[in-house]
């Protein structure tokens, strides 16, 4: 009778544990992995018809959080190299969150415009026009050679790690 209670109890026990018990947090090492992975794609990117224009000079900083749901964010800097008069420069921001990578933002200049990025969103201020233009990647044509747009479609499923 008390082997069949204490089997009881051990089994309830285990049913009622939390989850966060049975889960591990991210491996460091394995999430920097991965964000590495991502980084090394973004060197065979071309975002203009040129063999020479993608990215040089990329910079990662990994950041561990005290949120749970996001354990770690990141950042990524590059210079992109492209016909310019000035050197143009990328910021893209990703969080690490259901155990993948989630792009979430960015921002791109040149001596012609500048893009800031929110997810799918981006705005673009253009010095040829003065103006102002804010749309979505899913309704840009091809003509819109940015690095967000090549990061967010070809190396991350729209803004989600592959794995």
């Amino acid at each position: 009778m008390m082997q069949r209670l204490w089997c009881l109890l051990s089994v309830l026990m285990l049913l009622l544990m939390p989850p966060a018990f049975a889960e591990n947090a991210p491996n460091a090492d394995d999430v920097q992995g991965r964000l590495d992975a991502i980084v090394s794609e973004m060197a065979y990117v071309r975002f203009c018809k040129r063999t020479t224009c993608r990215y040089k000079d990329i910079e990662v900083n990994l950041i561990s959080t005290n949120d749970p749901d996001i354990p770690y964010k990141a950042t990524i800097d590059a210079i992109m190299d492209r016909p310019s008069t000035m050197v143009d420069k990328a910021h893209y921001m990703l969080e690490f969150q259901d155990d993948r990578w989630h792009l979430i933002g960015g921002e791109e200049l040149s001596d012609v415009s500048s893009f800031v990025f929110a997810g799918d969103e981006y705005e673009v201020f253009s010095s040829y026009s003065g103006r102002t233009r804010i749309s979505h990647l899913s309704n840009a044509d091809s003509t819109l050679r940015v690095g967000y747009r090549d990061l967010y479609y070809l190396i991350m499923n729209e803004g989600e790690e592959r794995v």
